[in-house]
């Protein structure tokens, strides 16, 4: 009996520290929250005689690589929400963008030929957004949060059948994305042309989008995907979390 009790608590804390930690600005919270049945778990067992012959560093090798997998989780689940958040109030234009973001857009002028939308740099929630659009159809989506390095996607509204879009990662739920891990926004965009001409060869035509409305589209896409993971959102999480690169390697998937 014991063992059951000790293994429910090690799993409630587990499960309680991913709860709390998954709401925005509740870090300690969830610390504290998780800590007490979890310590509480591991004296059951330990008192009655589970631990026994078992180095403390194997038992804390195997709770640490299941917490890295609850923690990642929950902190996918958690930037999904506070996305969701900061897309549900209205845009507000930055003054001064964060270097990354501001220093991306900039090389996308000029030369490339992009041309930032009229609202220009906005901020979502925690996160600086720039949205640019080229005369080809094709825009480009950089957002920086705070501490973080930029990130960025292409996009390009075709007349039938879905958007052609890439992103230089390997993780989330959209079975129809172009995906190139590690791709500079240069090489990015050479994947994404490639795309695009692959289809209209095929006989489909890009619709070209107005400037003064790519930030609206990208707003209620962005919207549709975060939409798309809340509605299973520890399932959808879980899956997001297996795909990225460390955890990746430590499931061996």
């Amino acid at each position: 009996m014991e063992i059951v009790v000790g293994l429910l608590l090690l799993g409630a804390g587990l499960a309680i520290y991913a709860w709390v930690y998954s709401r925005p600005r509740a870090f300690l919270l969830a610390l504290l929250g998780g800590a007490v049945p979890t310590l509480a778990g591991q004296a059951v067992l330990a008192g009655a005689g589970y631990l026994e012959g078992v180095p403390a560093w194997i038992f804390t090798l195997c709770w640490a690589a299941v917490f890295v997998v609850v923690h990642q989780t929950a902190t996918v689940l958690r930037g999904v929400r506070t996305t969701a958040d900061g897309l549900a109030a209205a845009p507000v234009v930055v003054a001064s963008p964060r270097e990354d973001l501001r220093r991306l857009a900039e090389s996308m002028q000029g030369p490339w030929g992009f041309i930032l939308v009229p609202e220009g740099v906005v901020q979502v929630g925690d996160n600086h957004l720039a949205v640019l659009v080229h005369p080809d159809g094709t825009r480009v989506e950089i957002i920086q949060g705070h501490g973080i390095p930029a990130g960025y996607a292409c996009a390009t509204e075709m007349s039938s059948g879905p958007a052609v879009v890439s992103v230089p990662w390997s993780h989330g739920i959209d079975e129809g994305r172009i995906r190139v891990p590690g791709a500079t926004l240069p090489e990015l965009l050479g994947h994404h042309h490639a795309e695009v001409a692959r289809r209209v060869a095929g006989g489909d035509m890009v619709r070209p989008i107005a400037g003064s409305d790519a930030l609206a589209l990208v707003m209620m896409s962005d919207q549709d995907e975060a939409a798309a993971v809340l509605a299973a959102p520890w399932r959808h999480s879980l899956q997001i979390a297996l795909q990225q690169g460390p955890l990746r390697a430590l499931v061996g998937r």
